[in-house]
């Protein structure tokens, strides 16, 4: 169960909605802090082996989620898909394989999660389930979108001939956009700027901003529309997996 910890996906969860905690409502926060008790229960039932309460505990995300569904925003799905990801590892630890591999297929198809090909090859709890059929589809899924060495080994070359002007456009957004006056104030970026040399103020803040990214190629293109300041500040996933 090495990415999807769940009292770290709450905390994931909280930043994303960082610069919109008013809109959150109190069946999300109660949500929440339910969600919250439960994956503590759920991290110590994994760390002391007792995978069968883990198993049970998973269900009861995903039980809690499915009674509160109609008042959740969507991106609270991710709690009952990660549930599934993690009854799949505790399951198959405990040789359900059949039944793992039913839930994985539940997690990875619903859209709901992100996980790279790499870091689910290299999930120990999941090794004796890879091999199912019917997971081969989703895993080659995986493989032809996250897993980098391998697109890269596959991408065609370079068209040197192609006109740049058939080439996406770059769109920066104004000045006065509201997600970059938000990362400005939250990060101080002006405390790093240099008045009157713009170049060295740009090139300070893009390194002051890009030692604040993970960017270890397992993480993917976002499927969802997130603001620059929930991408700067979502946490590595698990310290394991860190």
């Amino acid at each position: 169960m090495k990415i999807l910890k769940g009292y770290l996906l709450i905390l994931l969860l909280n930043l994303i909605c960082f610069t919109s905690l008013s809109a959150q409502t109190d069946a999300e926060r109660k949500f929440l802090a339910s969600t919250d008790s439960l994956n503590t229960l759920l991290s110590d039932a994994y760390t002391g082996k007792d995978y069968p309460t883990a198993e049970a505990l998973c269900q009861k995300i995903i039980d809690l989620y499915d009674a509160h569904a109609t008042q959740l925003a969507e991106g609270y799905a991710y709690f009952k898909y990660s549930s599934y990801y993690n009854m799949a590892s505790t399951q198959a630890i405990q040789g359900k394989k059949q039944e793992a591999a039913n839930n994985l297929l539940k997690a990875l198809d619903s859209g709901k999660i992100e996980v790279s090909y790499n870091r689910i090859t290299n999930d120990e709890d999941l090794k004796d389930i890879l091999d199912a059929p019917e997971l081969q589809p989703a895993l080659k899924r995986l493989k032809e979108t996250t897993d980098y060495l391998y697109i890269l080994q596959n991408a065609p070359e370079y068209t040197r001939t192609q006109s740049v002007d058939s080439l996406p456009q770059i769109v920066y957004a104004q000045a006065d956009d509201p997600d970059l006056k938000r990362v400005r104030d939250y990060f101080q970026l002006d405390s790093v700027a240099v008045p009157g040399n713009e170049l060295v103020t740009i090139k300070r803040i893009l390194t002051y901003i890009h030692d604040k990214i993970r960017h270890d190629g397992q993480n993917g293109a976002t499927r969802r529309v997130e603001t620059t300041l929930s991408i700067l500040l979502k946490p590595a996933r698990t310290a394991a997996g860190a």
